[in-house]
């Protein structure tokens, strides 16, 4: 003889299925139908509350985790602008026109020289105008109007000496054409330098002597 020995929770829904499960069993053994299968559903835990004792209720589905927020979009700041550069500095003024001197470092003067701006082969010095006077010439080469008296010039003996010594050096001019200028200049004005060391105690005659040498 064959024996069932089934353990099972003292629940009505439990046992329930149990008593239908043996008696389907009962009519399988009698060929009245297929053996059925014993299928019992789970039973939550119970709960104390106050001596009794309550089934809990089955938890709830857990709902599909949301899907992530996606990322907070960032205003980019506007694009700063190039910066203007300063405006750029005028163009500086040409330079003034290098002023052309002689061999005696003087510029040209029309009111003693010749209108064509040349100068003597012989010395290097402008060429001075047709008809001015020797007193003129060294008037406007002082710097001073052609009515004043030309100031002297400190020693300018030796600023004669120095001047006409690299020409007699070179052979333009001798020292015979060096004492014959300055006794004409001297005779010219009543006077007589007879060496052309004299010339030192006549500084008035200078500016003339050397117009005549160097013009």
């Amino acid at each position: 003889m064959k024996e069932i020995s089934i353990k099972v929770p003292m629940e009505e829904n439990v046992l329930r299925g149990t008593a239908e499960y043996f008696k389907g069993l009962a009519d399988a053994m009698a060929g009245e139908t297929e053996a059925p299968t014993l299928v019992l559903e789970p039973v939550p835990p119970a709960v104390e509350t106050g001596g009794a004792v309550e089934t809990a209720p089955p938890a709830p589905p857990v709902a599909d985790a949301a899907p992530p927020a996606p990322p907070a979009e960032v205003d980019s700041p506007p694009a700063t602008p190039p910066e203007v550069g300063a405006p750029p500095a005028p163009p500086a003024p040409p330079a003034p026109p290098a002023v052309e001197l002689d061999s005696r470092d003087f510029p040209w003067d029309e009111r003693i020289h010749s209108a064509g701006k040349t100068k003597l082969a012989k010395t290097g010095a402008w060429k001075c105008k047709r008809g001015v006077s020797l007193q003129a010439i060294a008037e406007v080469e002082n710097g001073t109007p052609p009515a004043a008296v030309a100031p002297v010039s400190v020693d300018p003996y030796t600023s004669l000496m120095q001047k006409i010594t690299p020409l007699i050096n070179a052979g333009t001019i001798t020292v015979k054409d060096v004492l014959a200028s300055i006794q004409n200049v001297a005779a010219l004005h009543g006077k007589t330098v007879p060496a052309i060391v004299a010339l030192a105690n006549h500084p008035e005659l200078i500016p003339l002597v050397e117009a005549d040498l160097l013009c």
